[in-house]
């Protein structure tokens, strides 16, 4: 359905469109710390408190195979992984396993060189159920943290109304030992193009990274607005019309 290129929820691990060896995807996200109940008009792009900054690049070297390397300025924190997506085409299902190794400043204002860093591994599993003709799509996701020796987890729920707009959400329980407290909260819209994506989300939680997100609850009673963008870039034909402008010379 549609030109999207792919049918991706804000942070759950999705099933991949892109071509082996031929398309990388980057992604920029700011999540704006000013809570949008407090001076909404100074703190909507967070011009008095700044913003929570990711970067993301995915490339797919083999089938539904992709490799994820990423960057958040939250704790100078840098992840490297890998995901492997099996289709379930007659039941409309996919099934994504992934693994992640992670590294984090242990003290995130320390600036005097003599940093100190921390590494984890993070072993995570999505499953994907569309529904309603994929108008309609299910994700469920289960995560292990080498670091916290626990399961996390969230759900989420993704409608497309329209070919270029769909509508998503996303909780995350916060499930640590045997307490469950305020869940993480996520909704949103996007707008989609052949070769963009552009998200816009609103939630009481302003750590979205995998390392943290489906452990802590760390959700509150502020609201805090963020946004995603996603552009493919097509790295055959960027090759060609390399080779046909030195040809052209």
């Amino acid at each position: 359905m549609g030109s999207a290129y792919e049918r991706s929820f804000f942070t759950i691990p999705h099933v991949t469109t892109l071509r082996p060896l031929k398309d990388l995807e980057f992604s920029i996200g700011h999540v704006f710390q000013g809570d949008l109940r407090d001076k909404p008009i100074r703190n909507i792009f967070g011009l008095r408190q700044g913003a929570l900054v990711n970067l993301k690049l995915r490339w797919v070297p083999y089938k539904t195979a992709a490799v994820i390397t990423e960057v958040l300025t939250r704790e100078r924190e840098y992840l490297v992984g890998a995901t492997y997506t099996f289709l379930f085409s007659s039941l409309s299902t996919s099934v994504t396993p992934s693994a992640h190794y992670a590294t984090f400043a242990d003290d995130p204002f320390e600036i005097s060189g003599d940093e100190q860093r921390k590494h984890l591994m993070i072993v995570s599993l999505t499953a994907q159920q569309s529904l309603l003709a994929h108008h309609l799509d299910l994700g469920i996701h289960a995560t292990w943290n080498s670091n916290r020796n626990m399961l996390g987890g969230g759900c989420a729920l993704f409608y497309q109304p329209i070919r270029f707009l769909r509508l998503t959400a996303e909780i995350y329980p916060g499930f640590h030992h045997d307490l469950i407290d305020n869940a993480t909260l996520l909704g949103g819209a996007y707008l989609i193009t052949h070769g963009h994506q552009f998200h816009f989300f609103i939630s009481n939680n302003t750590d979205l990274s995998l390392r943290k997100l489906p452990f802590l609850s760390g959700g509150d009673d502020g609201l805090y607005i963020g946004f995603i963008i996603k552009r493919k870039l097509h790295l055959d034909r960027i090759a060609k019309r390399n080779k046909e402008d030195y040809h052209a010379r």
